[in-house]
């Protein structure tokens, strides 16, 4: 279907966001670059999309997870930041949302955060 959009995330801190084009191919939309590498560890360990409409999102938001213990949100095609999540004592590797638009992530250091 031409316009979705998907999000990908890698070890050398940067998030990708793609869009399937007309042709089925799938195109680079944006490149997000939130976090800072760590020395021992790297990348960007999860990202979670929250859809257009969800409240407290009009637009459509990225949420990226980091071993550099925090969580960023961002719109995906301008990459303006909207939170920076901190908190978490050791990697954040994983966040969803709730259907009110909170964000939950959750850490190596065993602990589950809203």
């Amino acid at each position: 279907m031409p316009g979705a959009v998907f999000a990908s995330s890698s070890r050398d801190c940067t998030a990708r966001i793609w869009k399937l084009t007309e042709d089925k191919e799938w195109g680079l939309l944006n490149l997000l670059n939130p976090h800072k590498q760590m020395a021992d560890r790297l990348g960007i360990a999860s990202c979670h999309y929250i859809p257009a409409g969800t409240p407290g999102y009009p637009n459509s938001a990225i949420v990226t997870t980091a071993y550099d213990h925090t969580a960023v949100v961002q719109h995906p095609e301008t990459s303006d930041i909207f939170y920076t999540l901190r908190g978490h004592s050791d990697a954040v590797v994983c966040a969803t949302h709730t259907p009110m638009g909170d964000i939950v992530t959750g850490s190596s250091d065993q602990y589950v955060e809203r």
